[in-house]
């Protein structure tokens, strides 16, 4: 049986914004599966470790979204085999710590949408996944992935890379798992 996870932050850890608001958009529109390591500019980052008074624990992966997930190298070295060939690392500027996000490679038209529960836009695209239900054949294999059928993917992970994470230690986030085969 295999299972997908979507990452979802861990209640109480740090967060990690762009510098600049415009570049929350640029990081929805270049973290979508296409190789950018050849012309990626990093982006300014900074950790929010404090926000309405409230102070997050330091993570292993800043929160910024499930579509672009953001590691230290803590994390890197504890996913970095399973990692590496489902996507490219991108270094991030941050003055606060070494940060990358990673780019998933890996897009695949994988929604099983009859299986699934989805809202759409009037015009028949996707707005919005209620019930992930995947085509087997489509990701088989495949421990990073995101969705082609979707204008901003979720990265999803196999169980292989939950299993590393939790095995390594890891803090930060945490795993839900959105399918799971029969």
């Amino acid at each position: 049986m295999t299972s997908i996870y979507m990452p979802v932050r861990a209640d109480g850890f740090e967060l990690c914004r762009p510098v600049y608001h415009r570049d929350a958009e640029s990081i929805e529109r270049q973290i979508n599966g296409k190789n950018r390591k050849p012309t990626w500019q990093p982006i300014m980052v900074r950790l929010i470790q404090e926000e309405a008074g409230e102070r997050f624990l330091p993570s292993d992966s800043p929160w910024l979204g499930a579509h672009a997930l953001v590691f230290r190298p803590v994390a890197l070295d504890a996913l970095g085999p399973t990692l590496y060939r489902f996507g490219e690392r991108l270094p991030l500027a941050c003055a606060q710590d070494d940060l990358v996000v990673f780019n998933p490679t890996r897009v695949v038209d994988g929604l099983d949408e009859n299986a699934s529960v989805v809202q759409r836009y009037r015009d028949g695209r996707i707005l919005e996944v209620i019930k992930y239900a995947f085509r087997t054949r489509a990701i088989i294999g495949l421990d990073v992935f995101k969705l082609s059928c979707l204008q901003v993917s979720p990265t999803f992970v196999s169980d292989r890379v939950v299993d590393r994470w939790k095995r390594a230690g890891l803090k930060g986030l945490e795993f839900q798992e959105v399918w799971a085969s029969a």
